[in-house]
């Protein structure tokens, strides 16, 4: 009874932390729009605790690698991440001749995802993500994220 009172309480400040991360980005607000109002602020809750119950939160420090540019997918990093607060840099190390250049491509802040293209085609990841300051992330495996195909499966549609 306790483990399901403290999964219980999780989730429940999972949904708080994330709702609106959820409601903004790009891949999940259009899962949810509550298709019987016209207006923009209606959402469908089941929608918002379906996504999050599958969602392990991630607080991470200053300068911290959420993954690493030419790291190989498996089983125990599948994931992609939506950031809720806090910011982190892509960078992206070209390579030249005679050096390698590290290239700063943009900051990604609160609503934005990253690492669902190595996610979904199990491949290297193409970028390194660093958090610029504490950032506070949802990451949703492969194994979870088929699960919420199983439920929308115009999901893949949008992510693709």
């Amino acid at each position: 009874m306790k483990r399901r009172i403290s999964q219980t309480y999780r989730i429940l400040c999972s949904i708080q932390i994330f709702k609106k991360t959820i409601q903004n980005n790009h891949i999940t607000k259009h899962l949810f729009r509550d298709e019987k109002l016209e207006s923009s602020v209606g959402y469908n809750q089941d929608v918002i605790n379906n996504i999050v119950k599958r969602m392990d939160t991630v607080l991470n420090t200053p300068e911290y690698v959420l993954c690493s540019q030419d790291e190989e997918i498996t089983t125990e990093n599948d994931e992609m991440f939506f950031i809720a607060r806090g910011k982190c840099k892509v960078i992206v190390r070209d390579k030249f001749t005679d050096r390698f250049e590290d290239k700063n491509i943009r900051t990604l802040e609160s609503g934005s995802h990253f690492g669902e293209i190595s996610m979904l085609y199990q491949c290297n990841r193409s970028a390194t993500v660093i958090s610029i300051n504490y950032c506070t992330c949802a990451k949703i495996n492969k194994q979870n994220y088929n699960e919420l195909l199983q439920i929308y499966p115009s999901l893949n549609d949008i992510v693709r």
